[in-house]
């Protein structure tokens, strides 16, 4: 039994090999197949899953806060091991984002706790909320979706594809310890950036942004968890 549960694992490992790209990559089109499936015949239950302040967001702010943990717990696990603040510098970084988009997600709390806001930042925010990127400045500079498309990119399928195909760059960030996104994640991330296209095409709805962004923290958690089982590197 023991053993059947380690072959499991080990077939759902996030990592860089062959077998686990392909073992993510049909995960991922099933996981997204599934919300278009949904939005294709039961469009109410489609937007219940995406209403803010409820399921499929706090979903995405648990998966961004686990992925924060995460990356601190690896910093100070590299800081521990090498006694370098350069080895826990990056993963440090990237725990501090993530769990800075985990606070944004659930406005840093105002829905749970239900607490308002001072009315001079209400009035600067465009939902009303206690969060940074509904902030009026945003709407005439770059959308917070665009950012959120950009980061997910650049982390998510760039730099991976640049980090598994130019030597050079896989031995740069091998030596400043810059956590990478394995292989394995790249199809979802790719996904999750079609989607809200895709989806638009069968039903062009705001709800469709926040299935993009609880794709994207899917695939956001993987990687932390791959980086923190150490499965993200190539040599």
């Amino acid at each position: 039994m023991k053993n059947d549960r380690r072959s499991i694992w080990r077939i759902l490992e996030v990592s860089n090999t062959r077998r686990s790209i392909g073992v993510w990559s049909v995960i991922a089109c099933a996981f997204v197949a599934v919300f278009l499936i949904i939005l294709s015949i039961d469009r109410d239950l489609y937007m219940e899953l995406a209403k803010e302040g409820t399921n499929t967001e706090r979903l995405t702010s648990i998966s961004y806060l686990v992925a924060g943990v995460l990356f601190l717990v690896l910093s100070w696990r590299n800081y521990r091991q090498t006694h370098s603040f350069g080895m826990l510098l990056f993963p440090l970084l990237f725990g501090l984002f993530f769990l800075f988009i985990a606070g944004e997600e659930e406005s840093w709390g105002q829905w749970l706790l239900y607490y308002d806001p001072p009315a001079a930042f209400k009035d600067m925010n465009t939902q009303k909320e206690v969060n940074v990127h509904n902030l009026s400045l945003f709407a005439s500079f770059l959308s917070p979706h665009s950012i959120l498309n950009l980061v997910a990119l650049l982390i998510g399928v760039l730099i991976p594809l640049g980090y598994r195909f130019i030597a050079p760059l896989r031995r740069l960030a091998n030596a400043v310890n810059f956590p990478v996104s394995p292989m394995a994640c790249i199809t979802l991330f790719v996904l999750g950036l079609l989607y809200e296209r895709v989806s638009g095409l069968i039903y062009h709805q705001w709800a469709n942004a926040e299935i993009r962004e609880f794709i994207f923290s899917v695939g956001f958690f993987l990687f932390a968890v791959s980086a923190y089982r150490r499965r993200n590197r190539l040599e």
